[in-house]
């Protein structure tokens, strides 16, 4: 026969084990929903993360989109400042003395024979 005080050890031991088992099977319980939760679980498609892919896919796809359009934007800016500095110089020639210089020089180069 088992003492007394040997049978109540492993009385106390036997109920630890079903207490971890218990807490072991709960942890079990509450892994797997946060795994469908998230979507982790045999591959599905729904779910936060599968989600938050889908909301970060759609918002790269708006960002590239109105970067092509921020280029365009920016282009078309760079190009009307060129022809705004070309107008400023055509007109800072033909009203200034440096269109009289231009005539002196276009004089010269006919009277040379460069022109003929």
């Amino acid at each position: 026969m088992i003492p007394e005080s040997v049978a109540s050890r492993q009385q106390l031991i036997l109920n630890e084990l079903l207490k971890l088992t218990d807490q072991g099977r709960k942890n079990t319980e509450e892994l797997s929903l946060i795994r469908v939760e998230l979507g982790l679980h045999n591959g599905a498609l729904h779910g936060r993360l599968p989600s938050l892919e889908g909301d970060i896919a759609r918002q790269d796809l708006r960002i590239d989109k109105m970067d092509m359009r921020l280029g365009i934007i920016e282009k078309s800016e760079s190009e009307n400042a060129g022809k705004q500095k070309l107008k400023a110089v055509i007109i800072s020639l033909v009203g200034g003395s440096a269109s009289g210089a231009i005539i002196t020089m276009a004089y010269h180069l006919s009277q040379s024979g460069v022109g003929r």
